[in-house]
């Protein structure tokens, strides 16, 4: 299964992790640098697996982004207060 997850959490990190190792082929998004670095350590062995994606995208760069990939499933593990990434 092709997932787009968009991370920015722990949970979010863990969450990749699992479904890395069952399979899965993920996307992961962050906004920063610094939540790539964050992902990229969290991750450790298991990010080059991993395609992530780092930049914010208002919600215009994401309906764009989804319609030109073909994922079967997007995960918001973005922090609470993400609120763009949520909306």
């Amino acid at each position: 299964m092709h997932l787009l997850v968009f991370a920015g959490t722990v949970d979010g990190a863990a969450f990749i992790r699992f479904a890395c190792r069952a399979g899965h082929s993920i996307t992961a998004s962050v906004a920063t640098e610094y939540g790539l670095d964050d992902l990229k350590a969290a991750l450790g062995a298991d990010s080059d697996a991993v395609s992530i994606i780092h930049g914010r995208m208002n919600q215009e760069q994401i309906q764009i982004y989804l319609r030109r990939n073909n994922f079967e499933a997007v995960i918001d593990a973005t922090h609470p207060y993400a609120s763009e990434a949520t909306h």
